[in-house]
């Protein structure tokens, strides 16, 4: 895996964030937001990322519906993806298994 999508993967860990976030031009917008040092990337290049975090059902796409409710879209396509870094309102987040590397990458001690 790549270190743009490792940090895609750790940029998810609390909950869905809109993509959006991630394609901003303003790279150090978004190392504050999330708290991280971004590895700089084109739009592009984070397409082609989440294209193979989603092959690999590690990330998902979806939408809120309301806010109890996030409904995934199956299957995104890159140009799913690239229609994605300009709408607030689709989200990106981990799938069970990309929860599941996170923790293991990322040494998660749940008894601390």
């Amino acid at each position: 895996m790549t270190r743009l999508q490792y940090f895609l993967l750790h940029s998810v860990k609390f909950g869905p964030e809109p993509i959006k976030l991630v394609a901003a031009d303003d790279k150090q917008g978004q190392a504050g937001w999330f708290g991280l040092t971004f590895p700089y990337g084109d739009k592009e290049e984070i397409v082609m990322a989440l294209d193979e975090l989603c092959q690999r059902n590690l990330m998902n796409l979806g939408t809120w519906v309301d806010d109890y409710n996030y409904t995934i879209i199956e299957n995104p396509t890159d140009d799913a993806i690239k229609s994605a870094l300009h709408d607030r309102s689709i989200y990106y987040s981990l799938t069970p298994e990309g929860g599941a590397l996170w923790e293991q990458e990322f040494k998660v001690d749940w008894n601390k």
